[in-house]
C-alpha cells in the first residue's frame, strides 16, 4: 500500500494557494456587488426633474399716422398657458397725451395686429385686426378714446357687414380710401374673389365699388 507524504514545501504551496483562492474570492464578490449596485439599483433611481418657471415675454410694435403727428403702440405679454395680454394705446409722437383704448387677454390661436394702414388720412380714427383661428375682425376705434355715439368703445365691423345680408364674406380691409370710408374686400360663398366695398364709419353704411 503507497503512502502519501506531504512535505513542508508541498504544505506551503498549497496553504498559498488556498490563501489566494480566498483573496480572489472575496475580490469576485465586492467586484460583483459594485456592479450589481451600478447597473440595476442606479438604474431605478431616477434623479428629480428640475422645474423651470415659464417665464413672461413682452413684445412691443408701434404704427405712426401718415403726417407723422400720431401713433399707436401695442404692447404683447406672453404668459403661461398660452395666454396673452394686449394692451393698446394711441398718443402724440413724442408719447404724451397717451391713452389706452384697448385691454384684452386672448388665448392660443387667437392675436391682435396693427395694420400698417391704421390710421385715418384725418387722424381721426384708426382700425385693428384680431385673428382667431378661421374667424377675423376688425374693429374701428376714434383716436380720441371716446365712445361713439352708441356709447360703445369701438365699431366691430364684421357683424355689421354680415347684418346686410349680402352674399359675400368680408375677408380683408386693407386701409383707408378718405377720411372716413374704409376698402373692405370680400369673397363669395365658393371662396373666390367678391366685389370690394367702402364702409363709412360715420353712417356704419356699406356701398360696393363697381368692378371692371
Amino acid at each position: 500500500m503507497a503512502k502519501f507524504l506531504i512535505t513542508p514545501k508541498v504544505f506551503i504551496s498549497t496553504f498559498i494557494i488556498a490563501i489566494f483562492a480566498v483573496v480572489f474570492t472575496i475580490q469576485l464578490s465586492n467586484t460583483s456587488s459594485m456592479l450589481f449596485n451600478r447597473f440595476s439599483f442606479a438604474n431605478t433611481i431616477l434623479p428629480v426633474p428640475t422645474l423651470v418657471p415659464i417665464k413672461e415675454a413682452s413684445k412691443t410694435s408701434e404704427v405712426h399716422s401718415p403726417d407723422g403727428k400720431m401713433k399707436i403702440v401695442m404692447d404683447k405679454t406672453t404668459r403661461p398657458q398660452a395666454l396673452a395680454n394686449y394692451t393698446i394705446t394711441v398718443s402724440e409722437i413724442s408719447g404724451t397725451n397717451k391713452k389706452i383704448i384697448l385691454s384684452r387677454t386672448l388665448g392660443e390661436n387667437q392675436s391682435i395686429q396693427i395694420p400698417d394702414n391704421s390710421w385715418s388720412p384725418d387722424n381721426k380714427y384708426l382700425f385693428l385686426k384680431e385673428t382667431d383661428k378661421d374667424k377675423v375682425s376688425f374693429f374701428v376705434f376714434k383716436s380720441t378714446g371716446e365712445s361713439f355715439a352708441d356709447g360703445k368703445q369701438y365699431i366691430d365691423v364684421v357683424p355689421l357687414f354680415e347684418n346686410k345680408k349680402y352674399e359675400y364674406k368680408l375677408s380683408d380691409i386693407t386701409g383707408w380710401d378718405s377720411n372716413n370710408l374704409l376698402h373692405v374686400y370680400t369673397v363669395k360663398g365658393d371662396g373666390t374673389k367678391g366685389p370690394s366695398f367702402w364702409f363709412d364709419v360715420e353712417g356704419k353704411n356699406f356701398y360696393i365699388l363697381a368692378s371692371r
